[in-house]
């Protein structure tokens, strides 16, 4: 059943799946309560990924959890965009064989820079 939330052309999830990895999950998205007032805001929120892979025999869970995220309203859009870059950092950045055909090979003696906001220079590179 959980499958079908990453898997399915039309889960809520679709956005977290991995290429050749069998994931599954829950998308959730919830009103914060204003305690001051009583009452349920409408426009604050919380969203929530849950997934986990391999889905027949699980070895890597992430919960993604946004509080008032700025742009997107439900969790399967907010979120899972997130699970999904940790998910294939964990998958490249370690070895493990859950990824059922590897997407490309990777040198094991280097670690690879995923993003950044500015060029990074080696320290012994300055004074060349």
């Amino acid at each position: 059943m959980l499958t079908e939330v990453v898997g399915a052309p039309d889960g809520t999830g679709k956005n977290a799946r991995i290429v050749n990895v069998a994931v599954a999950g829950k998308t959730g998205t919830s009103q914060k309560f204003d305690f001051t007032r009583g009452v349920y805001h409408r426009k604050e929120c919380a969203h929530l990924l849950w997934d986990f892979f391999p889905a027949d025999n699980p070895q890597v869970a992430i919960l993604v959890i946004l509080d008032e995220p700025q742009r997107d309203k439900w969790g399967g859009v907010a979120a899972a965009p997130v699970f999904k870059n940790i998910g294939e950092q964990i998958l490249n950045c370690f070895k493990t064989n859950i990824r059922e055909t590897p997407v490309f090979e990777k040198d094991t003696n280097k670690v690879q820079l995923v993003s950044a906001q500015q060029t990074l220079i080696p320290q012994n590179a300055a004074g060349r």
